[in-house]
């Protein structure tokens, strides 16, 4: 009885842990290279990433993003999609001066992208139009565009 016991708890727990180890985030991987670990972002890196990337380029971004645009403030929610046959995490990153998306494209638990990519600040939607300045609606073409 307690043999089977164990096997039962072992067959529960091992597609808990298979699970976890696939649901690797944007934010653990910015994590890392926070800490400056970019060793260990650098063995996620599947091998395409790995001869298009060398490991010292990669330990660079962060202070980069940094020096360019002051201190981290904090992280917007992350977001998960998916592009077969990639997992896309993806992570707002506030810094004083500027906004980043930090985005990690996951395949079988190897990082196949990194990309960090400008946000447009929260307030262009709400910007108005200088004085002197008309917004006229125009229709071209039969039919109308």
């Amino acid at each position: 009885m307690k043999r089977w016991l164990c096997f039962l708890l072992v067959f529960l727990l091992l597609p808990t842990a298979s699970r976890m180890e696939s649901e690797r985030t944007a934010l653990e991987v910015y994590s890392l290279l926070q800490a400056g670990d970019a060793h260990a972002v650098w063995l996620l890196f599947d091998e395409a990433m790995q001869s298009g990337l060398a490991e010292n380029e990669l330990s660079g971004l962060l202070p980069g993003l940094e020096n360019a645009c002051g201190p981290l403030i904090g992280f917007g929610s992350e977001e998960t999609s998916f592009s077969a046959p990639y997992r896309i995490t993806a992570l707002p990153v506030h810094y004083r001066d500027g906004s980043f998306l930090f985005q990690v494209a996951w395949e079988e638990n190897q990082i196949a992208g990194l990309y960090v990519s400008p946000l447009p600040p929260e307030d262009m939607a709400e910007e108005t139009i200088p004085d002197g300045i008309l917004e006229e609606s125009i229709e071209i073409g039969d039919p109308a565009l």
